[in-house]
């Protein structure tokens, strides 16, 4: 039972993460790109903006590889309510 429950939350928060970072993705490269375009943007603030774009597209496939670690390894930890 518990393999089961530790699943079914596993697939919402990856369906809930995929998601949101797909959204993100899109809201947050439409902003970069416009306003880069509109700016003469180089230096520092280019960096800052191109370092916030990285992160942007890593923090999805990290969350998702957190939670499957979790998946996996959570329902093979002793449960001290079962007998």
């Amino acid at each position: 039972m518990r393999l089961i429950v530790v699943w079914i939350v596993a697939l919402t928060l990856l369906a809930v993460i995929s998601v949101g970072w797909y959204t993100s993705n899109m809201i947050f490269n439409t902003i970069t790109v416009s306003n880069l375009l509109g700016l003469a943007v180089d230096g520092p603030a280019f960096n800052v903006v191109k370092l916030l774009g990285y992160v942007n597209i890593a923090w999805g496939p990290i969350f998702c590889l957190l939670v499957l670690f979790w998946a996996v390894t959570y329902p093979s930890e002793r449960d001290i309510y079962s007998y």
